[in-house]
Formats: structure tokens, sequence, C-alpha cells
């Protein structure tokens, strides 16, 4: 029986049943040769990963999806540390992904 569902187990993460609750930051880069924005290069800020301790997939992914949304738009909303310095006109752009961290 142990076997059985060891097999099981092996089987269900193999073939992809297990579900992505992990939500990941990125923001655009800043080419500093040419001061300007670069957005075809993507940077990695942060990962929103809450350990699995008992709780529904569902609110995982409901959990770390609305607090990565909130830190992009916190990101996106003003960028005072770019003021006054010679980056002043470039904004920078946030998003979140589903899943883990991809170059």
């Amino acid at each position: 029986m142990k076997r059985i569902i060891l097999a099981l187990s092996i089987l269900c993460a193999v073939s992809g049943c297990v579900t992505e609750t992990r939500y990941t930051l990125y923001r655009t880069n800043v080419d500093t040769a040419a001061k300007k924005e670069d957005p075809i290069q993507r940077l990695y800020v942060a990962t929103f990963d809450v350990p699995r301790s008992g709780v529904e997939d569902q609110a995982l992914i409901n959990y770390n999806n609305v607090n990565c949304k909130y830190a992009e738009k916190l990101f996106n909303a003003e960028q005072p540390h770019l003021k006054g310095s010679v980056y002043e006109r470039i904004k920078l752009f946030y998003w979140c992904e589903e899943g883990g961290y991809r170059p």
C-alpha cells in the first residue's frame, strides 16, 4: 500500500498535477550607457511563495497573487529614487508573472 501511494505521488509530481502557487515580481532594466529604459531585459525583484502548511492551493494562489499585485502597484505608483538624478526621465515598469523565477 505504501508503494502505491509513493508511486502515485511521484506520478502526480511528474505529470504536473501539483498546482503552481508562486508569483514573481519583475521590472524593466535600465541601460546606464544610454540613460534609458531597456524593456527587453527583465530583472528579478521578488517571489511571493507562502509555504504550504495545510492551506488549500486556491487560497495560496489568491494570497500570493494579491500580494504580488499590491507590490506591483506600489512600485509602479511612484519612483522617488530616480528624482534629481540623470535617470529622472526613466520610468521603470514592474509586473507579476505566475510561477517561480525564470530568466
